[in-house]
């Protein structure tokens, strides 16, 4: 095995979709689901059941999966990668943390799987987001957890295959992995492509419009006109495929953007069906319109760029801070003046996952350095809320959005 390692809410209901897996989850009678194989070459399949399509690579050194599934389908799955290879399964990567994608994960490792995923989903899955309800939510087994992490592509050499592992930086999650079989010239791209419905975003998991577009075009440019992507959902596509759904996104933003602009709301937006030229063109359109909306709308309209006032309370006083934010991307930049006597204002350094930001600054207070760090959230009003962190020491901070 080859590893090249480099250093490296709004809530909405809509969107979370890491409650709708698990939701899915208590709902399916999984003992009527059967698993659908179909060959794509000789040693390379694809198993359909319920969540997220497999991908399977058989032969001599062992079977390599993408995804696993539900838990409780582990024992039909086995069966069908048993019905095509007499080799064990040795291998499974995750495309990204949702549990249509990972429930599976603990079966498999007892059955002496070693499970691969980005740094940022085992993070995810040993430290999850909290439920729709605000509970806590409930930390996967240990022996669920990925053993193999990485945040540069590394290559399973198996099978005659040079498997590489490829993260896709804050797509549908922020730990999306494109696994590609480059002799086989098949992509397997889990669910920041999706054949079946609208794409989708999750936000309360690090995903993002931009990181989304930018990993259409990363596939784009991997795939050539004979390449088989298979996506999480829905039937396999080719790179003409990934620019209609590119050009779709693309599209549909623009129709949102003016109005998010001039202050309608998202009902308004919704009720205005900016999608309704790609409707009959799109599986499953109806059902997951109004969650493309959603979704588009949050990102669109939690922008942390501009002039902001944050105000603090720390040690029973009432202060506030001015900053300007530029954000680029994923990255902020900009600057902080607190608003006391003689204190200059600090260039800032941060990062933006979702609507989610954290940036920090050094500054000298009283004639002493200080490091000032600050952890928000964007809220369905536009304002923003978290914590200031100054000297290990936490308080909490409310910031508005000034002219």
């Amino acid at each position: 095995m080859t590893h090249r390692h480099h250093a490296a809410t709004i809530v909405l209901s809509a969107v979370s979709l890491a409650f709708a897996g698990a939701a899915l989850s208590q709902q399916t009678d999984f003992s009527k689901v059967e698993i659908k194989t179909t060959k794509i070459a000789d040693d390379f399949y694809t198993l359909e059941g319920q969540g997220g399509t497999i991908s399977v690579l058989t032969g001599p050194d062992g079977v390599l999966l993408v995804d696993g599934q539900f838990a409780p389908l582990t024992e039909k799955l086995a069966a069908a990668v048993k019905a095509v290879s007499d080799q064990p399964i040795r291998y499974l990567v995750n495309t990204h943390v949702h549990g249509d994608h990972t429930g599976g994960n603990e079966n498999f490792a007892k059955l002496g799987a070693l499970i691969f995923s980005r740094d940022q989903l085992r993070e995810r899955l040993a430290h999850p987001n909290p439920g729709a309800d605000g509970r806590p939510g409930t930390p996967a087994p240990p022996k669920a957890l990925p053993v193999v992490t990485y945040d540069n592509e590394i290559t399973i050499h198996l099978n005659g295959e040079d498997v590489k592992l490829i993260p896709i930086r804050v797509a549908h999650t922020d730990g999306d992995t494109l696994i590609r079989f480059p002799k086989h010239d098949i992509l397997a791209v889990g669910d920041y492509i999706r054949t079946v419905g609208y794409p989708r975003v999750d936000l309360t998991n690090g995903g993002s419009m931009n990181g989304l577009l930018a990993a259409f075009e990363q596939t784009i440019q991997l795939a050539g006109p004979a390449t088989k992507i298979i996506p999480g959902h829905g039937p396999n596509t080719d790179r003409k495929g990934v620019a209609a759904q590119r050009d779709l996104v693309l599209a549909v933003a623009a129709k949102i953007r003016p109005m998010v602009e001039k202050g309608n709301t998202v009902e308004e937006v919704i009720a205005s069906k900016p999608t309704a030229e790609f409707d009959a063109s799109v599986p499953n359109a109806a059902q997951t319109s109004e969650q493309l909306v959603r979704w588009l709308y949050a990102e669109i309209k939690a922008r942390f760029s501009g002039n902001w006032k944050l105000d603090n309370t720390f040690n029973g006083r009432v202060s506030a801070v001015h900053c300007t934010l530029v954000q680029s991307g994923d990255a902020l930049t900009g600057s902080c003046k607190p608003d006391l006597p003689g204190m200059e204002a600090a260039k800032l350094t941060g990062t933006v996952s979702g609507t989610k930001a954290k940036w920090g600054y050094d500054l000298v207070f009283n004639g002493k350095p200080a490091r000032v760090d600050y952890e928000v959230e964007l809220a369905a009003d536009g304002t923003m809320a978290g914590n200031l962190l100054r000297n290990g020491s936490a308080s909490p901070i409310k910031g508005t959005r000034l002219p």
